[in-house]
């Protein structure tokens, strides 16, 4: 909770990939408050 994930890619309508704590990985879009979206999303 409260971490600040990097994102990476939208996978698709439910997913993203994104970096946090120096890992990478695919996580569920209603997880996350996007604040800064990614390009074109």
């Amino acid at each position: 909770e409260n971490d600040v994930i990097t994102l990476i890619n939208k996978v698709d309508e439910n997913w993203f990939e994104g970096s946090v704590n120096g890992k990478t990985g695919y996580f569920p879009i209603s997880y996350v408050q996007v604040t800064v979206p990614l390009p074109n999303m």
